[in-house]
């Protein structure tokens, strides 16, 4: 009795090594392997709601729970990558990451900075920038605004003013 206890107990939780992902359908699904070298196929994986990630196949790994203990039963928890982990951050501090180094931190103090690797694109009927301190943005190969923009206050330029229109 104790010892089917113990491999009951045993067989709840293991680690798997993801090999492939299915990201088509409603819910995402895993291929893992265990460290016993078996395999699993259509596991699914338990995301979080209102957050969704495609994760690199290299050092992919998940946590596998057998649901009742049973090992035919099998769910994902979040799939992590710690080889390519996010690292540095301060207590209280969050940040969504890709692989290509694009990232949205959330920091201490009211600070949120995001890097786009190549490009950043805002979606939104409407768009306000409340920045009673200022605001910067550093884009080398520039800003492109599609529709009407209204300042209310003064506009400084240190470059050219060019226009087609009244």
């Amino acid at each position: 009795m104790t010892q089917e206890l113990y491999s009951n107990l045993r067989g709840l939780a293991n680690v798997g090594q993801v090999i492939a992902v299915d990201d088509s359908g409603q819910a995402q699904k895993v291929t893992v392997r265990t460290g016993d070298n078996v395999e699993r196929a259509d596991v699914e994986v338990m995301m979080p709601f209102g957050f969704s990630s495609m994760p690199p196949l290299h050092g992919a790994i998940c946590m596998l729970v057998a649901i009742g203990a049973d090992p035919a039963n099998l769910r994902a928890l979040p799939i992590g990558a710690p080889s390519r982990r996010f690292g540095g951050q301060q207590p209280g501090e969050a940040v969504m990451y890709a692989q290509d180094g694009t990232r949205v931190a959330v920091r201490q103090g009211g600070i949120v900075d995001v890097w786009g690797a190549e490009q950043v694109n805002v979606h939104t009927k409407t768009c306000t920038i409340n920045a009673p301190a200022g605001c910067v943005i550093n884009a080398a190969a520039g800003t492109t605004v599609n529709g009407d923009a209204l300042v209310n206050g003064n506009v400084e330029v240190t470059g050219n003013i060019s226009g087609t229109g009244a």
